[in-house]
């Protein structure tokens, strides 16, 4: 990608909420740079997407992350990287994938917002219920992954871009994980 160099950053912060809020700054700004929407655009049309398909263009994009776009690495620090970084260097964590695939969908007119989970075991028992309380005070976020919000024959709809699971993009990772058995906690942004 030309033009600047692309930044990693490490960054401290005082809340879930407010890393999550910076993330979604990221994509506010890298979803206007003409590298973006041009690798956005080269993606749905590699993939064969008509024009005005949003839901489909949407999922071209979480597919070519998930097909080898971006290989998921995990990071025992947390880094933070642009899009353009993660495009160039192609691996990346949750927030990573997420921030490139958010960025690429709205470069091309795909609204999007992130979503954070806080995953644990249901809880069994009266330990697991006092546990669960303990455990809905820290409100460590466990996963975040991008969903796109098109206009689809006049309604918005939700389309999961999680492309760092093992299941296929689309699939409500939320909903996955209630089948699963799991607490979950989400917000978005």
């Amino acid at each position: 990608m030309a033009g600047r160099p692309a930044r990693t950053q490490r960054l401290k912060f005082g809340s879930q909420q407010e890393q999550v809020t910076f993330l979604r700054s990221l994509v506010n700004k890298w979803r206007s740079k003409l590298a973006i929407r041009e690798k956005a655009a080269d993606i749905v049309q590699e993939a064969g997407v008509p024009p005005r398909r949003r839901v489909e263009q949407a999922l071209a994009i979480g597919r070519w992350a998930k097909d080898g776009g971006i290989y998921y690495v995990n990071e025992p620090v947390e880094i933070f990287q642009t899009p353009a970084r993660t495009i160039m260097s192609g691996i990346g964590d949750c927030d990573d994938f997420t921030v490139t695939i958010a960025a690429l969908c709205e470069s091309i007119g795909i609204p999007t917002r992130l979503v954070a989970m806080s995953v644990r075991p249901r809880p069994r028992g009266i330990a697991g219920h006092i546990a669960n309380a303990l455990a809905r005070e820290d409100q460590s976020l466990t996963h975040i992954y991008p969903e796109a919000m098109p206009v689809h024959f006049g309604k918005r709809v939700r389309v999961p871009l999680d492309a760092t699971g093992d299941f296929p993009v689309g699939t409500d990772p939320i909903a996955l994980a209630l089948r699963r058995g799991k607490y979950v906690r989400t917000f978005a942004v």
